[in-house]
């Protein structure tokens, strides 16, 4: 059986446990186990395990066949990998490399990433800064507006002023009128 995986899907210990229904804990025990009866899981740079679907397969007959029969987990699982043939019990060193060339897309879009962030922190700078500018533009535009205003206002009061004076004159008398320009004021 040639023991090809570099196409397999490999899988995290969060999914594979999910695959298999049990708690992530759980799984790493069954792990520790297998791999002290001999054992070989897929692991990348940080030494974490990787599941292939073969890994799945050991795991759910380790599972029924303790659930099965009478007998503890450990005896199990030294039944289940005794069984296995030996080239099941080391992984293809090809889905290292595989695994390599993806920590090198993942590093990659990773950097793809943190360009994004910083061409959208430039463009929030930016948007803050044209803010600000437009504040500032409606603050001048504001005070423009109350100094018209206020303008217009004292030209208002004024003309009123000066209606409501020559109201008073029309209401004089002649004599009256006279009176207020005698030649005694203009002395």
């Amino acid at each position: 059986m040639h023991n090809d995986t570099s196409q397999e899907k490999a899988y995290w210990s969060k999914e594979a446990a999910a695959m298999l229904n049990i708690a992530t804990p759980t799984l790493r025990k069954y792990c520790n186990l297998m791999e002290s009866h001999g054992y070989v899981f897929i692991r990348n740079a940080h030494n974490q395990r990787a599941f292939i679907q073969r890994d799945i397969i050991v795991i759910k007959n380790i599972q029924e066949l303790f659930r099965t029969k009478d007998i503890s987990v450990e005896q199990a699982i030294k039944t289940v990998v005794s069984d296995l043939p030996t080239n099941q019990l080391t992984p293809s060193v090809t889905v290292l490399e595989n695994e390599d060339l993806d920590l090198k897309q993942v590093m990659a879009e990773i950097d793809e990433i943190k360009q994004d962030n910083e061409q959208l922190k430039n463009t929030l700078e930016e948007f803050k800064k044209l803010m600000i500018d437009q504040q500032e533009q409606i603050i001048q535009q504001q005070k423009y507006i109350a100094a018209s205003l206020e303008k217009r206002d004292h030209h208002i009061t004024q003309l009123l002023q000066q209606s409501i004076e020559k109201k008073k004159e029309k209401k004089l008398t002649w004599l009256q009128r006279i009176a207020r320009i005698s030649p005694r004021d203009t002395d």
